[in-house]
């Protein structure tokens, strides 16, 4: 088990995050509130993805069964903005920047009964920073997302933003406005496994095995090799039944966020609209945040 320090929901978010796919989830299951969707007011906090509620549904729908803020508008959007794309990743391991593909291999071996076969195999990175996250999926995932600064979604998120607090707070959740998202896109897979990584030199492997069942299952198992020091913590996905394989597992998370910030170019301090998916990696004070979040519980 991972000591206290070892925060791998912040290590995985910040690794993975670069690859410019969105916010990464260490725990990409369902809530008892139901899976991710385009519209979903809420939290992301250690690497879950919470939902206050759903800002594209009427107020009486089912998801708001816990209420609406006062004064509740919904957002409309139109679907002409909606975009869709099956096999959005590459089938198999998703690397941060600091991991690199070594070598495959593979071996068959006799089943438990003389006509059947059996199959394994296995993959090894190498890690050039002390940290790295590895996220595996089972298929190529499929991701819906709104496209690129969407007025309505900005317009939206200025307008209504302040109330979201005061709303959490009913609810008994002491939140500033700037912690709430509203999710603009996702990417969703059917199995998964992933690893989050911190080891004490800069360079050092780790491989994991996969059985007949595939990548993602309970079949897969990470493992670390040639290195001391290192810790790491893994997930693995449910295996949903052959016949009905359901894409609800929410690997990555596109979302709008306000923020407040002061700059010599504007007078006043105001809103600045932060989607996740771009600026944790491209601005560089949000993705400090990131990184030293980890840091700071770490010492």
């Amino acid at each position: 088990m991972p000591p206290p320090s070892f925060m791998p929901w912040n290590v995985y978010a910040s690794e993975l995050v670069r690859l410019g796919y969105g916010h990464p989830l260490y725990y990409p299951e369902p809530t008892h509130l139901g899976e991710v969707e385009i519209g979903d007011v809420g939290i992301v906090q250690e690497g879950r993805f919470f939902r206050l509620f759903n800002a594209t549904r009427e107020t009486d729908d089912p998801a708001h069964a816990r209420g609406v803020p006062a004064r509740f508008v919904r957002l409309l959007v139109d679907d002409r903005l909606r975009c869709r794309l099956a096999n959005c990743l590459p089938k198999g391991p998703v690397c941060s920047q600091s991991t690199s593909r070594l070598h495959v291999k593979a071996a068959l071996s006799l089943g438990p009964t003389p006509t059947s076969v059996q199959g394994s195999g296995g993959k090894s990175f190498t890690v050039d920073r002390k940290q790295g996250a590895v996220a595996v999926l089972n298929d190529c995932g499929v991701q819906e997302k709104i496209m690129q600064s969407c007025i309505a979604f900005e317009e939206y998120i200025l307008t209504h933003s302040p109330s979201w607090a005061e709303f959490a707070q009913q609810r008994g959740l002491r939140l500033r406005s700037q912690d709430i998202v509203l999710v603009s896109g996702w990417i969703k897979t059917t199995e998964w496994a992933l690893s989050a990584y911190v080891g004490d030199s800069r360079s050092h492997e780790l491989s994991f095995s996969i059985a007949a069942g595939g990548y993602a299952s309970a079949d897969c198992a990470f493992t670390v090799e040639k290195s001391t020091g290192t810790t790491m913590a893994e997930r693995q996905g449910p295996r949903p039944p052959p016949s009905h394989p359901r894409a609800d597992q929410c690997m990555f998370l596109r979302y709008y966020k306000c923020g407040y910030r002061t700059s010599s170019l504007i007078r006043r301090r105001q809103p600045a609209l932060l989607e996740e998916a771009e600026h944790m990696y491209h601005n560089n004070d949000i993705f400090k945040e990131v990184k030293t979040a980890w840091k700071n519980t770490a010492s």
